[in-house]
């Protein structure tokens, strides 16, 4: 048995990308960025038979943790986020650079790539080649909105030649299609 992957375009005209992240042998999951209705995501989980053990956010935008609250709620699980921001919110664990999020025996590894907001995150998966880029590195080009023109540079640069990490991780953004690394050092 291997890793779950899971995609699913949720949030409405944002087309937010949310994934669906695990163990298939135990069906546990994080659910990486919600979004902005939670009905499909209950839906396929439901479905599968997964079992959510994090909601896992790549930064506080609306469009992709609008959700949240509702649920945590319903599955009783805690937000994995660098920075919530503005407001309270219960059950809520900060994670940083190089923490380890252990699903099952799937592990992501949190990198901090500010820029398009200032507490962005990207989460490597080294064993399946994969990372996950939140708005931080697009298919193709910059996101619409950012905070540091400068720092989403630097971050973009960090990505794309941070160790470990060849030509063949394929990643899997907040919005549109999935990439790799090669076709995105071809952009910058």
């Amino acid at each position: 048995m291997g890793m779950i992957l899971n995609q699913l375009k949720v949030s409405g005209r944002f087309r937010t990308n949310c994934y669906l992240y695990g163990d298939e042998t135990t069906k546990e999951i994080g659910i990486i960025d919600p979004g902005i209705d939670s009905n499909a995501v209950k839906a396929v989980i439901k479905e599968e038979g997964y079992k959510p053990i994090y909601l896992i956010a790549t930064h506080p935008h609306h469009d992709h943790i609008q959700c949240a609250t509702e649920i945590m709620s319903y599955y009783n699980i805690p937000l994995l986020i660098n920075s919530f921001g503005k407001g309270k919110l219960d059950n809520i664990n900060f994670i940083r650079e190089n923490d380890v999020i252990e699903i099952g025996k799937e592990k992501l590894y949190v990198i901090e790539t500010p820029g398009h907001t200032n507490n962005d995150i990207v989460l490597i998966d080294y064993k399946n080649m994969l990372i996950f880029t939140g708005d931080t590195l697009l298919r193709g080009r910059l996101p619409r909105q950012l905070v540091n023109y400068h720092n989403l540079m630097a971050s973009i640069k960090k990505i794309l030649y941070y160790p470990k990490i060849s030509d063949e991780f394929r990643i899997f953004p907040g919005h549109g299609g999935y990439s790799t690394i090669g076709e995105e050092k071809l952009n910058y």
